[in-house]
């Protein structure tokens, strides 16, 4: 498989990944960066134009907020979030699309969970921690294919480098391991 495109002749790839839930926010839920990495585990160039937003508001400054390169703050103004819609909460929180052409070969969605050590007063007095903001039951789909449904480690709140996750995007042996951290692969949502 080493040298082939695993999307065939697809000119673009299309990653959905779509929030189930957060870690507690029943307000918003939001992420700290993303990358999309390629068979060398080298970074694919993205914009805010390669990402749209489906169940929520939000615009081109907001989605640059993902890309920022923000990586080990606590900052909750450079971590990107979006209010849960209400009518939602019982499904899809939010789907963030992600398009890249696929001469890039894509193979790795790493993520930066929600990692703000602030406190967070919801609207209702309820106090909850930063990290809670961050995506929890989340799904993969690449193309029309789901490529994983799982669980997002809760970012730790501390601003230091390492805790991303890694999702594979396709099943292909040739994907080296490149996390940090350990990378659960198809594993399932409950129910």
């Amino acid at each position: 498989m080493v040298g082939q495109n695993p999307f065939g002749d697809a000119r673009v790839v299309t990653i959905r990944v779509g929030a189930y839930s957060s870690w507690g926010d029943p307000e918003k839920v939001g992420l700290t960066e993303l990358r999309v990495l390629d068979m060398r585990g080298v970074a694919i160039p993205l914009a805010p134009g390669n990402i749209r937003v489906r169940y929520a508001h939000c615009n081109r400054l907001t989605l640059a907020k993902l890309l920022n390169n923000k990586i080990a703050t606590t900052t909750s103004r450079v971590m990107w979030d979006v209010a849960q819609p209400v009518s939602l909460r019982k499904g899809v929180i939010v789907e963030l699309l992600i398009s890249i052409a696929a001469k890039y070969q894509p193979r790795i969605l790493r993520l930066w969970n929600y990692n703000s050590s602030e406190s967070l007063v919801l609207q209702n007095g309820q106090q909850m921690h930063g990290p809670d903001r961050g995506m929890k039951d989340v799904q993969v789909i690449v193309n029309d294919d789901v490529a994983w449904k799982g669980e997002v480690p809760r970012a730790p709140g501390e601003a230091r480098m390492g805790y991303h996750y890694d999702i594979p995007l396709v099943s292909d042996k040739t994907i080296p391991d490149l996390s940090l951290s350990p990378t659960r692969s198809l594993a399932t949502m409950g129910g």
